[in-house]
């Protein structure tokens, strides 16, 4: 069942992006970096294995 709202959210100041209030980082963003995370640790397993000299 639907109810009307009774309030609503008012903002008191508007809250700007800055290193004091942390770093936003977008879903997207957020991907890539996952991506290349993978890809550079991909990387380092392959040279860590057949890196061996006999």
């Amino acid at each position: 069942m639907h109810q009307k709202r009774r309030h609503y959210r008012v903002a008191l100041r508007e809250i700007k992006e800055s290193p004091a209030e942390g770093i936003y980082v977008t879903n997207e963003e957020l991907r890539k970096y996952g991506i290349f995370a993978g890809i550079v640790l991909f990387l380092l397993t392959v040279v860590a294995v057949f890196d061996r000299k006999h």
